[in-house]
C-alpha cells in the first residue's frame, strides 16, 4: 500500500513531488475527501494550514534552525544547510512574518537570501533579547526561487529563524 505525501497543496497517492509522508505528521485535518488537507503538523510545528477564500490558498510554516554557537551561517532544515539544499515553493508566495529566536539574550539578524544575497525586505532584528517578530513583511517571492536563511551574527547561541509564507493569489 503506498504511502501518501503531503505537499504544500495537495496529497497524492505514489505523488513524488511531496515533503512530508503522512504518517510522518502529528496532526492533519482531513476535508472530508481524503486528499485535501486544512492543516498539517510535524514535530508539533504546522508546517502549512488552508486559510481559505474563494480559491484554495494556504500559508506555509518553514522553520530552520542550529543547535550550537553560530557565526554568520545558513541555517539548517531537518539537518540540512538551505544554501546547499535551499527552500523552494512551485507558485509565487508572499512572506508575511519572520520569528527569530535563541537560547539567551542575542544580537543578530535573521535573513532570508537567494544565492547568497539578502531579498529586500526579508529581514528580522534581535537586539539583546532572546525572541524577536518582523511582522506585515509583504515581500512576494517567485516561484522556484531557492530561498536560504542566514544568520547574521557572531556566536548566537542556538538561533532559530521562521518564515511564514502565503501562496500568492493569481490574477487574471
Amino acid at each position: 500500500m503506498p504511502r501518501t505525501q503531503i505537499r504544500n497543496v495537495q496529497a497524492k497517492d505514489d505523488d513524488p513531488g511531496g515533503f512530508a509522508y503522512q504518517s510522518e505528521l502529528d496532526q492533519v485535518k482531513d476535508n472530508g475527501t481524503g486528499t485535501n488537507f486544512t492543516v498539517a503538523t510535524m514535530n508539533n510545528r504546522t508546517l502549512w494550514e488552508r486559510i481559505g477564500g474563494s480559491v484554495d490558498k494556504f500559508r506555509m510554516y518553514v522553520p530552520t534552525g542550529r543547535t550550537k554557537n553560530t557565526s554568520n551561517s545558513y541555517l539548517d532544515q531537518n539537518a540540512m544547510p538551505t544554501n546547499t539544499i535551499p527552500i523552494r515553493f512551485p507558485f509565487d508566495v508572499v512572506l508575511e512574518t519572520l520569528i527569530a529566536s535563541t537560547d539567551g539574550n542575542e544580537s543578530w539578524t535573521g535573513e532570508l537570501r537567494t544565492g547568497g544575497v539578502l531579498i529586500a525586505g526579508a529581514s528580522v532584528t534581535v537586539t539583546n533579547t532572546d525572541y524577536a517578530t518582523a511582522e506585515d513583511l509583504d515581500v512576494t517571492i517567485n516561484a522556484d526561487t531557492a530561498i536560504q536563511f542566514y544568520c547574521n551574527g557572531s556566536g548566537i547561541n542556538a538561533p532559530q529563524l521562521t518564515a511564514i509564507f502565503r501562496q500568492k493569489e493569481v490574477t487574471t
